[in-house]
């Protein structure tokens, strides 16, 4: 089943697609969510395969709701929270246009195919406004046929991408490192 919803007030997706989690196999949000909403859909959307958010804007939230399993956290605006899609089953995916920072282990443990290029493989492009990748954001995700790393981002943590192959980075980037045997490494 694909579903296209707006959310008005974040927090409240589970609420308004709890009778259909499980039927849902892709799905587009626009309007706001939060921790609370990234957490419904990591843990509760069970057949979900497609998962477009890049028209959301992630708004701050306070609680023990969020991805994390830590009690009462702030989930910061604009931002991957941690956790947020760790050892998540979806295949195809979309970024928020508007996210600054990819919080530690976001996507680790994925192995899993993050999105069709024109040549069938996957792909998964970090958008352009990212400029922070957290500490193991990546770790273990290891199907990706190409994931792009953008000149955006300024801080990249410890192992953010340990495991992971087909890494690319944006020759402007500050972590874009020239070498003659492999053409570049960061």
């Amino acid at each position: 089943m694909d579903i296209v919803v707006n959310i008005e007030l974040a927090g409240t997706l589970k609420e308004i697609l709890s009778e259909q989690k499980t039927e849902i196999t892709c799905l587009t949000i626009t309007g706001q969510i939060n921790a609370q909403d990234i957490r419904f859909i990591r843990d509760e959307m069970s057949n979900l395969k497609e998962l477009d958010i890049e028209n959301v804007v992630i708004v701050e939230y306070f609680g023990k709701n969020g991805t994390s399993v830590e009690e009462d956290l702030c989930y910061a605006a604009d931002t991957i929270p941690k956790y947020a899609f760790s050892k998540c089953k979806i295949l195809t995916f979309k970024l928020p246009k508007s996210i600054l920072s990819i919080e530690d282990y976001a996507f680790k443990h994925c192995g899993i195919n993050r999105g069709y290029n024109e040549f069938g493989h996957y792909s998964f492009i970090i958008p352009n406004s990212v400029i922070d990748i957290g500490k193991e954001a990546f770790c273990n995700s290891t199907n990706f046929w190409k994931l792009e790393i953008p000149a955006s981002v300024k801080s990249i943590g410890e192992g953010a991408f340990i495991g992971c192959y087909n890494v690319y980075v944006e020759k402007d980037s500050p972590y874009f490192i020239c070498n003659p045997d492999t053409d570049w490494i960061f």
